[in-house]
């Protein structure tokens, strides 16, 4: 590795370490450890990412909310269809108790504004408080005998599940 004069040489791949012994400082040897290109020139180093290495990232996340977002929407429309598929069971429920209480047959109209009288949705009724759908559909309690209906009707294009009671 060193030769007679007692110069030691040491070159790994990018970095070339050049000392001699008695005639070296520590600043000479700080400069001479520099990494270097392949051409021998040394380079200046920066701090922070290049323009490509942040576009590759950003690419990546682009990629993986384009991959997400479908999966999300779906899935809070299924919870909304589901809240209110249970809100239309209750509904029924409610209004199957009340017919049998007032002895009504199938097929009787139920009055307008029925969900909205406090003997049906209130402290004292057959449901504790009036039920909302989540996406914003109003309810329609419909004959004894028939299920109620959402107005909403969800994304039926895409795959969506209507709000009705199944």
């Amino acid at each position: 590795m060193g030769d007679k004069s007692g110069t030691l040489f040491y070159r790994p791949f990018f970095f070339t370490l050049a000392q001699k012994p008695m005639e070296s400082t520590m600043t000479n040897f700080m400069i001479a450890a520099l990494p270097r290109t392949l051409s021998g020139r040394r380079r200046a180093h920066y701090h922070g990412f290049t323009m490509i290495e942040i576009m590759i990232v950003l690419g990546i996340f682009g990629i993986i909310i384009a991959i997400a977002a479908p999966t999300w929407l779906r899935q809070r429309e299924n919870s909304r269809s589901r809240a209110c598929q249970e809100n239309l069971a209750k509904i029924d429920g409610a209004k199957e108790q009340w017919a049998l209480e007032n002895r009504l047959s199938n097929g009787t109209t139920v009055p307008s504004g029925w969900l909205s009288n406090t003997d049906i949705c209130g402290p004292n009724g057959y449901i504790k408080r009036e039920p909302n759908c989540p996406a914003g559909g109003t309810y329609t309690p419909n004959a004894i005998g028939s299920p109620p209906s959402c107005s909403y009707y969800g994304f039926e294009l895409y795959g969506m599940p209507k709000h009705q009671l199944q």
